[in-house]
C-alpha cells in the first residue's frame, strides 16, 4: 500500500539549488506544520522529499537538503505516508510469463520509518523490494535469484528510488541485473 502526496499546500518562491541549503522559501506556509512530509515538485516532475523540523515566516528549515534543483512556481505537495513492517515473505514469479517483467514482491511510495525485512524472490521480472519517495526506511536480508527478464528496469533485488536515507543490508542476488540500485 502506498501513502499519498495529493494535497496542494503552496508554490515554491524562488529557485533553490541542489545540495545548497535545507531553508526554502514558501509562497505560503498556513497549511504547513512542523513534522509534515512535503514532496516538491519541480518543473511538474517531483523531485524531493523531506520533513519540516521548523518555520519562520515563508521560510520553511528541512531535515535535509534538496536533491534537485527547485523552480519558482513549483508545486509543494503535503504526504500522507505509509508506515510500517513488512517482514517474511516468499515471492515465486514462476508462471508469470504472459507479463513477466510487470512482477513485484513489495512495491510503495510514500514511507517513513518503514522496515521490509526477511525477503526471498525466484524468477522475478521487475523488483523484489522497491520503495519510492520515502524517507528514513530500511530493507533488511533479501535473496533473489533467477531473474526471468534481465534488461533495463528488470530483474532488481532491491530498488530504492528518489527516496532518502533509507538504509539497505544482507542482500545477495544471482543471476539477476541489480543485487541494489539506489
Amino acid at each position: 500500500a502506498d501513502g499519498s502526496a495529493t494535497t496542494l499546500l503552496a508554490t515554491i518562491d524562488g529557485t533553490f539549488e541542489r545540495n545548497s541549503d535545507s531553508v526554502i522559501t514558501l509562497s505560503s506556509v498556513s497549511e504547513v506544520a512542523v513534522g509534515d512530509m512535503l514532496a516538491f515538485e519541480s518543473n511538474g516532475t517531483e523531485q524531493f522529499n523531506a520533513i519540516v523540523i521548523s518555520i519562520s515566516s515563508n521560510n520553511l528549515t528541512m531535515d535535509r537538503v534538496p536533491s534537485c534543483d527547485l523552480t519558482d512556481g513549483g508545486a509543494v505537495l503535503k504526504v500522507t505516508p505509509k508506515s510500517g513492517r513488512f517482514v517474511g515473505a516468499t515471492f515465486d514469479f514462476n508462471g508469470t510469463t504472459a507479463s513477466p517483467r510487470y512482477g513485484y514482491g513489495f512495491y510503495s511510495f510514500y514511507n517513513r520509518n518503514s522496515y521490509v525485512r526477511d525477503i526471498t524472490g525466484t524468477n522475478i521480472g521487475s523488483k523484489c523490494v522497491q520503495f519510492g519517495r520515502s524517507v528514513d526506511c530500511t530493507v533488511e536480508n533479501v535473496r533473489v535469484t533467477h531473474g526471468t527478464t534481465v534488461g533495463g528496469g528488470e530483474a532488481y533485488a532491491v530498488r530504492i528510488a528518489t527516496s532518502n536515507d533509507c538504509v539497505v543490508k544482507n542482500v545477495y542476488g544471482a543471476a539477476i541485473r541489480h543485487v541494489v540500485d539506489l
